[in-house]
């Protein structure tokens, strides 16, 4: 059950960012096409899954496009909403010229 809304947690939240950083003429499609890229890597993994005798070896190979969306998390920019919200102007600025 935790699981499940901690997921759910995540997909909303990484809308929300997207929203944030994409200009309005491609916002939906990227939000639908992350949707879209989360439950086809659910449908991929079904496949060598049926094949693959112990599931501890398909954990671990279906961790690994996890822990580099982790990793690389900490070099992405702050959106320039909440750099707004935050008083720092000139780095909302910036921020939204790397954005685009």
């Amino acid at each position: 059950m935790y699981y499940d809304i901690f997921f759910l947690k995540k997909m909303f939240f990484s809308g929300v960012y997207i929203s944030e950083i994409s200009h309005p003429a491609v916002r939906g499609s990227f939000i639908i096409g992350g949707s879209i890229f989360i439950f086809g890597g659910f449908m991929i993994v079904f496949g060598p899954g049926y094949f693959v005798p112990d599931w501890r070896v398909l954990a671990y190979v279906c961790s690994v496009p996890g822990i580099f969306a982790i990793v690389i998390m900490f070099w992405l920019p702050e959106t320039p909403h909440w750099l707004m919200e935050q008083r720092k102007i000139e780095e909302a600025r910036y921020s939204q010229g790397q954005s685009l």
